[in-house]
């Protein structure tokens, strides 16, 4: 190449902001790029008459995948292969590669050109969005559950009062725990106290604490939870069950910061952040008039609406394999797996229940199931039976709807959780494989694009 002709191209590659660097035929670096050097942290005049995977040492190179050697064979470029690459830091870098073909004025191949752009970051963050499957003491990947990840986190700096509303087994308690540990008060005391499960009286005693002589059976002083959480967090579950009198009390801690022990006269200050939670609806309460608009408002500054099982379906084969694993521990029996068909039928309940029920249904199938794999014959009655609620019952599997959405997470869900055995997931689903492949096509899914193992 004539010398300014090679100046010329030296130019155009360091124009680039992608790594760049021209090989000839055996591999041997002739240009290299500024980007290139940033990324491998090899000085252009060090890369310059090296073998490109001296240079690179990436996870292709050396092998019959490598994309210049490839090229050079098939005299075709190759577009958008993807490998590690290790600079000479020893840091690790995901490149995606693109080559074109080097050739003489009689088309001959010389060399080639191999384009890398830096896309570690973005797998990075593709990685961590596919692998959020638990935040704390939540189990889940699901749509639904990201978004309740990334509201704790949004609000874990906060002071705020929560308000957490779901219907009974969705796990209330767990985003309590979740959003204490994750906020500057994690080191302070957790407090819980179940407001259903004490009477009127009892419960005042309970929240606020008592003097000795405030009532029958009060025989020594007693600090309440309220006291007890100081520094830290209260979180009080079916709030929706509280008494009028007891809200009235509640609402004075919250605009005041302070309360009197019951027989007390004596004045307490305390800094506690309150979580409540409900499967009531408290609005429909408020406007009955069995419950205070005013504390409604003082406990509803942030809401979170837990969804239901039945609106992340998706998650229940993770949720099977962690009660699983959880009552393997536990039991010590040698239960390592649901069959497909089993697995299908769970996902076609309807979980009135939810997680709770779930839960329940496994540990009945480990006292039932006398082999290493649960069965649909494991299963609860009504799970077995295939009864529901909502007339999900022609068959193993509904999740799988053209008009339903996230059709898409429920195949994908399925897929994995057969460890991508297609006869096993098409038996689950109740579909065909043929149906099977078609719908795994519309939606673009692959082993490889979602990395099954």
């Amino acid at each position: 190449m004539p010398q300014h002709s090679h100046e010329y191209f030296e130019t155009l590659l360091n124009a680039m902001e992608e790594g760049a660097m021209a090989l000839d035929r055996n591999q041997t670096i002739i240009a290299f790029n500024r980007a290139a050097s940033v990324l491998t942290g090899v000085p252009v005049h060090q890369a310059i008459g090296q073998k490109c995977y001296e240079v690179c040492r990436g996870s292709l190179c050396l092998t019959e995948t490598c994309p210049v050697l490839i090229s050079i064979d098939t005299g075709q470029p190759v577009e958008n292969s993807e490998m590690t690459v290790r600079a000479q830091d020893g840091d690790l870098r995901v490149v995606k590669i693109h080559t074109g073909l080097l050739r003489d004025k009689q088309g001959n191949v010389t060399g080639a050109i191999e384009l890398l752009r830096d896309v570690t970051d973005t797998r990075a963050l593709e990685k961590q969005l596919q692998e959020r499957r638990q935040f704390t003491n939540l189990i889940g990947k699901s749509k639904p559950m990201q978004r309740l990840y990334q509201l704790i986190e949004d609000i874990s700096d906060s002071d705020a009062t929560v308000l957490i509303l779901g219907e009974t087994g969705t796990g209330k308690e767990l985003v309590a725990e979740a959003i204490h540990f994750h906020s500057p008060r994690a080191n302070g005391p957790l407090i819980k106290v179940n407001c259903s499960a004490f009477p009127e009286t009892l419960l005042e005693s309970e929240l606020f604490g008592h003097v000795r002589g405030a009532y029958t059976g009060a025989v020594s002083d007693k600090p309440g939870r309220f006291e007890l959480a100081d520094g830290g967090t209260l979180f009080l579950d079916e709030i929706g069950d509280i008494s009028p009198a007891v809200q009235l009390r509640l609402l004075r801690v919250l605009e005041r910061h302070e309360f009197e022990r019951l027989g007390d006269i004596r004045t307490r200050k305390v800094n506690v952040r309150l979580i409540t939670a409900t499967n009531k609806d408290l609005r429909a309460s408020v406007a009955n008039r069995t419950f205070r608009e005013d504390l409604f408002y003082r406990l509803n500054v942030v809401p979170i609406i837990l969804p239901t099982l039945r609106e992340r379906r998706d998650d229940i084969p993770l949720l099977v394999e962690h009660f699983i694993h959880k009552l393997r521990s536990r039991t010590g029996r040698g239960i390592d797996h649901i069959s497909g068909a089993a697995l299908g039928r769970l996902m076609a309940h309807d979980w009135p229940g939810n997680i709770r029920e779930l839960e329940n249904t496994l540990e009945f199938a480990f006292v039932a199931c006398k082999n290493a794999v649960i069965e649909i014959s494991d299963l609860p009655p009504i799970v077995h039976s295939g009864s529901s609620t909502t007339g999900y019952n022609e068959g193993p599997f509904h999740a799988l709807d053209e008009h339903r959405a996230g059709e898409r997470d429920a195949l994908l869900a399925m897929l994995e959780a057969t460890r991508w055995r297609m006869k096993a997931c098409a038996q689950a689903l109740g579909i065909d494989r043929t149906t099977l492949w078609r719908k795994m096509k519309r939606y673009g899914i692959s082993r490889a694009k979602e990395g099954g193992q």
